[in-house]
């Protein structure tokens, strides 16, 4: 049985969507999403047998919750939206990155400029808490670093 994909933006379900992509893949640190939408702006202005559809105003920025099934997949925010229209369909494509794109992307905001002391899971912790984001191990990382 194929379960559903619910995309929620800044907390609205949005399920107009003709298809969509989620991706986590090990050679990526962050997940990344697509979703493509009928542009029913662009379609009313140039195809005169468009409908209208329940997508607002998409732009850069907004929070995205991806659900399959009941099963949370990713947090994130909207990075890009690209409109395309061709002689019979206007789309637009949302995609975007899960939360550690702010981790990837920013520098560490600690007032350390080093760590002395600490196990290497305890330096990712510190870096990554400013961002919402928590770390675990589940191995263990051997001797805290006298440096980092």
């Amino acid at each position: 049985m194929a379960k559903s994909i619910q995309l929620s933006i800044d907390g609205t379900a949005y399920d107009q969507w003709t298809s969509a992509e989620v991706t986590r893949d090990l050679k990526d640190f962050s997940g990344a999403f697509s979703f493509t939408f009928r542009d029913a702006k662009r379609a009313r202005r140039s195809l005169p047998f468009a409908t209208d559809a329940a997508v607002r105003e998409l732009r850069p920025g907004p929070s995205v919750e991806i659900r399959i099934g009941r099963r949370l997949v990713l947090k994130g925010f909207i990075e890009r939206v690209e409109p395309d229209s061709g002689d019979r369909q206007a789309t637009i494509v949302i995609s975007g990155r899960d939360l550690t794109g702010d981790l990837i992307d920013g520098a560490a905001m600690t007032n350390e400029a080093e760590f002395f002391n600490v196990k290497l899971e305890e330096a990712a912790r510190r870096i990554a808490a400013p961002y919402g984001l928590a770390v675990r191990s589940e191995i263990d990382t051997g001797e805290a670093f006298t440096r980092y």
